[in-house]
C-alpha cells in the first residue's frame, strides 16, 4: 500500500505572499510619507516637503535630505513646533493607522 501527498500550487501562493508582503511595505512607506511631513516644524516648508521615498522588493526607505532636519529631530533643540522631535510622532501616528 502506497501513500502519496501531493501539494499544488505552492508557487502561486509564494508569489502572492510576496505581492502581499511588498503591498504591505508599500502602504506602511506611503502612510510614513503622509505623516512624517506633519510633525516636521515649518518656517519655509523645505524640511516638510523634503520627504522621498525609495522602494525595493523586499524593504522601503523614506528620507530627508534637506541638511538641516537632523537637527529639528535634536532634543536640544527647543521646537515648539516639534517638542518631542519627527520620528516619534510619525511612527506612532502611523502604528495607529495600519
Amino acid at each position: 500500500m502506497n501513500l502519496k501527498i501531493e501539494v499544488n500550487g505552492v508557487v502561486d501562493a509564494v508569489k502572492g505572499m510576496k505581492q502581499d508582503y511588498h503591498k504591505f511595505l508599500e502602504r506602511v512607506a506611503n502612510t510614513i510619507l503622509q505623516e512624517a511631513p506633519k510633525f516636521t516644524p515649518k518656517r519655509s516648508g523645505r524640511a516638510a516637503a523634503g520627504w522621498t521615498k525609495t522602494m525595493s522588493e523586499n524593504s522601503f526607505e523614506v528620507v530627508n535630505s534637506v541638511p538641516y532636519v537632523g537637527y529639528l529631530e535634536k532634543p536640544y533643540v527647543k521646537s515648539k513646533k516639534a517638542p518631542n522631535g519627527i520620528i516619534g510622532p510619525t511612527l506612532t501616528s502611523v502604528k495607529g493607522k495600519l
